[in-house]
């Protein structure tokens, strides 16, 4: 299991049990991980969107950026973990994925 995920499983069991246990619901609903996942990514998106635009001027500070990226990580581990390719194993399969692109790219090149 990930850090990030070990932090998390101990700050749930901190929580009251009806509050935990509607965490827990959660992390085993791959839909309702998935639609989170879209959900942080794309607050993130809009909060640079308006930075881009220039209508938040420097009212957004990078703590909030900082935090949306860390909730797009949480719910990319659990994601992740529902499927089986937590901690050790997703990074393995990130660098096998980035290996296929990279050999991809020369072979198309």
């Amino acid at each position: 299991m990930s850090k990030i995920l070990e932090l998390r499983d101990d700050i749930l069991q901190r929580l009251p049990d009806d509050v935990e246990r509607k965490y827990r619901k959660t992390e085993s609903d791959p839909y309702f991980l998935a639609l989170a996942l879209c959900g942080e990514t794309g607050e993130l998106a809009n909060i640079l969107k308006k930075k881009w635009r220039g209508d938040s001027g420097d009212r957004v500070a990078v703590a909030v950026i900082r935090d949306e990226i860390a909730d797009i990580r949480v719910y990319l581990e659990l994601l992740a973990k529902f499927y089986g390719i937590e901690g050790d194993k997703l990074d393995q399969h990130v660098a096998a994925k980035l290996s296929r692109v990279v050999k991809r790219y020369l072979t198309d090149a």
